[in-house]
């Protein structure tokens, strides 16, 4: 993992490469806060030895901008191999907020897995992070969309995650459709003892009703899911935003579609509402085009907001499924959009491309 620092006037400190964070035998999955006046806390997973198992570890610079990190590792979990993935936030008391997504051991696609909370805290005098003795359970999930969000203005926290629908879940059978799934959402106001069973369930698609059949169109209900990510916010107004994807799912079939899909946006502040950023539903012809695993067309959004102006900002990836633009290996360009909202998430524009990388047909890797 490398750390660089762009300054105003587009300067990097470490040209084109960084300067190394860690020095385990492999880390990755990095995700970055920055607080007490400008120090970055990257958190990732590391191994020790080559081909050991990953666990999750928050680094912290000296001072601002210095890129001389000492790393913590989070404590261990008896009975876990892997608790990974993770997400960071500081919040405005100065706790360092992660949430960890377990690996099952048994390594089956489709098999259960946990989200885990633990909170830290930062020494600036020892230059050095300490955690809760314990991780708390979250919840169980099939996804490693998990992500949390903390208030600039107030103690609030915010947690979201995808969550199973089927029957008996996640005790009920050894493993599960991972495309099936609710987002469910944690707004806690005092930043404190979390009670993850008080999550309440955002999106509540509606399921079946067997009574339409032999109209499966009818019957199906809502088929829609959202999928393997989310992006949880709080703006500098106190509302908690969330941006997530949905690909379809028909559900008395089981079956899905590879690629077409939508990226969306709720807000608090307009709680009934959902709203489209950007969609990617309308080439079922092209379903033939494979994005890869855990890919779909549109996905992976990202929020952020210009503090002076308000205006949210989405950032999402959009891959250029057209079929005379395909690697040599048949895969589609990835190509990153960015919408704006003026009015706190009720409106979006038409995503602009700012990457514009379109593959040439048959290009090689690289």
């Amino acid at each position: 993992i490398y750390y660089n620092v762009i300054d105003p006037s587009g300067t990097q400190l470490w040209p084109y490469e960084g300067y190394p964070v860690e020095s385990s035998a492999k880390a990755g999955y990095t995700t970055l806060d920055v607080d007490y006046g400008g120090i970055a806390f990257p958190a990732f997973h590391q191994t020790m030895i080559t081909g050991g198992d990953y666990w999750t570890a928050v680094a912290c610079d000296f001072f601002p901008h210095s890129g001389a990190f000492l790393v913590y590792q989070t404590p261990p979990i008896s009975g876990l191999v892997e608790v990974i993935w993770p997400r960071i936030q500081f919040s405005s008391n100065q706790s360092i907020h992660v949430l960890g997504t377990e690996n099952p051991a048994s390594g089956v696609a489709g098999a259960p897995q946990r989200h885990y909370y633990i909170k830290g805290e930062y020494d600036p005098a020892g230059f050095s992070i300490s955690y809760d003795a314990e991780w708390e359970l979250m919840t169980w999930t099939q996804t490693i969309a998990g992500d949390l969000a903390t208030s600039e203005v107030s103690d609030r926290v915010a947690f979201a995650w995808t969550h199973c629908r089927e029957e008996g879940y996640p005790s009920g059978a050894p493993t599960y459709t991972q495309r099936n799934n609710d987002i469910y959402l944690l707004i806690d106001d005092d930043g404190q003892d979390f009670n993850f069973e008080d999550a309440f369930n955002l999106t509540q698609f509606i399921p079946p009703d067997t009574t339409l059949l032999p109209d499966t169109t009818a019957a199906d209900k809502d088929t829609l899911r959202a999928y393997t990510d989310l992006c949880v916010f709080i703006d500098q107004y106190d509302w908690v935003h969330v941006v997530f994807t949905t690909p379809s799912y028909f559900e008395l079939e089981g079956t899905t579609y590879w690629h077409p899909s939508i990226v969306w946006h709720w807000s608090e502040q307009f709680e009934g509402e959902f709203q489209v950023v950007h969609n990617a539903f309308d080439d079922w012809d092209w379903n033939y085009v494979d994005c890869g695993a855990w890919n779909v067309k549109a996905q992976r959004p990202s929020l952020g907001e210009d503090p002076e102006t308000g205006y949210l900002y989405c950032m999402y990836q959009v891959y250029d499924c057209d079929t005379t633009a395909l690697s040599a290996a048949g895969w589609p360009s990835g190509e990153i959009y960015m919408s704006v909202s003026t009015n706190g998430g009720e409106d979006w524009s038409v995503g602009i491309n700012v990457t514009n990388t379109r593959t040439p047909q048959n290009a090689a890797p690289g």
